[in-house]
């Protein structure tokens, strides 16, 4: 529950938090998109509530560039940029695919997040060489792949923040323990595969219609 005095009108009015009503005395608490600051929303559940924020963040940069473009306004070129920019942003986040990956090295075992557009095979050999400068053997497993998933590398960052474990200028690794790991690969594989809307499958295509616009 929140304490009554961080219940705040612009929190409110965000929609970071919602009211029980299930109490018998009815409270404030988090939530979906609340809990995605304090990073406590599992991975399935930050999906949910991220992928129509996304689309919908599109969906008003399309309509304020063709009010600007109904309007012949002077600005029509920055909304132009900036929805090319958020297409890019939003193209580069869906032609990734999210790879957890389990090294045991000679010193123990460690584990590493992220994402890319290359074949993981060709990732995973780069990271071996990444880590055979710190270790005398790194051996890898991949643990999962998840495609369309660029979004969520981010959102683990934060969440698992606290397991965090940098290997010189290498940041994307993490020492869990054995049950703190299943959990983490539970909560990984309960992600649903992403189903592409008509608007993410033009944007990874590359379909430029609704941005044909002089400028």
């Amino acid at each position: 529950m929140i304490s009554f005095y961080l219940v705040t009108p612009g929190l409110l009015k965000a929609g970071m938090l919602r009211k029980n009503v299930y109490l018998k005395q009815p409270e404030y608490e988090f939530s979906d998109l609340g809990k995605i600051p304090v990073g406590v929303l599992e991975f399935r559940q930050f999906n949910d509530v991220q992928e129509p924020l996304l689309l919908k963040n599109l969906f008003k940069l399309e309509l304020a560039l063709k009010h600007a473009e109904y309007k012949n306004s002077p600005d029509l070129a920055y909304r132009l940029t900036d929805l090319k920019l958020y297409r890019a942003q939003l193209q580069r986040i869906l032609s990734s695919r999210l790879y957890f990956l389990e090294i045991e090295t000679n010193i123990g075992i460690i584990y590493k997040i992220g994402v890319t557009t290359r074949p993981v095979l060709k990732r995973v050999a780069e990271v071996k060489i990444d880590l055979l400068a710190h270790y005398s053997s790194a051996a890898i497993r991949v643990l999962g792949t998840w495609e369309h998933r660029g979004n969520v590398e981010l959102y683990f960052k934060h969440r698992y923040q606290g397991f965090n474990y940098p290997i010189g200028s290498l940041t994307e690794y993490y020492q869990f323990n054995t049950e703190d790991v299943k959990i983490v690969l539970r909560e990984l594989k309960q992600m649903q595969s992403k189903v592409l809307s008509q608007d993410e499958i033009d944007i990874l295509e590359e379909n430029t219609s609704l941005i044909q616009v002089a400028v």
